[in-house]
């Protein structure tokens, strides 16, 4: 165990969000979100995380498939 680790240091980094391919800061996640809610008219957050981590966050894609287009 080294002790001059700075990852164990009690800091105020900004919490991520992990997901297999990348993380996120919370921040985009959470406008990601909103944004994905207002684009497609989902109102339930639990429901709407599900959909978005399914393409791993990746608004486009998700709002791409749900309208049967690519852009």
């Amino acid at each position: 165990m080294d002790s001059g680790d700075a990852d164990n240091e009690d800091d105020e980094r900004t919490p991520t969000v992990e997901h297999p391919a990348r993380k996120f800061p919370y921040e985009k996640c959470e406008q990601i979100l909103a944004d994905f809610i207002e684009c497609t008219d989902l109102e339930n957050e639990e429901e709407c995380i599900t959909i978005l981590e399914q393409y791993q966050w990746n608004l486009l894609g998700n709002i791409s498939v749900r309208h049967g287009s690519l852009f």
